[in-house]
């Protein structure tokens, strides 16, 4: 089941679309009782807090991220981010794309 989050982001910003692999969306809840957070909450909390970054569509069955990038610093700091939180991420090959 994909899941769409729009997120603000200024217009004027150069943004060009890509898909991250993100390794563990598929995972059980993190933490317990009614506090736990699904894997999906978690990515999403993390590529929410970078503004160079739009996350346009999580499909935690695909295993992918989809996102507008208009600052690559961003990116590169939040897949950083991501693997630190226990979910490593890479931008996926435009091989893989097709």
């Amino acid at each position: 089941m994909s899941q769409q989050h729009p997120h603000g982001m200024g217009d004027d910003a150069q943004q060009r679309a890509t898909l991250l692999r993100v390794a563990g969306l598929d995972g059980p809840p993190v933490g317990g009782g009614c506090c736990a957070l699904s894997p999906e909450d978690l990515v999403l909390d993390e590529l929410d807090s970078w503004p160079g970054l739009l996350t346009l569509e999580l499909d935690p069955d695909a295993g992918t991220v989809s996102v507008l990038v208009s600052d690559e610093q961003d990116l590169a700091h939040a897949l950083e981010a991501l693997a630190d939180r226990g979910f490593p991420a890479r931008v996926a090959d435009e091989d893989s794309l097709r």
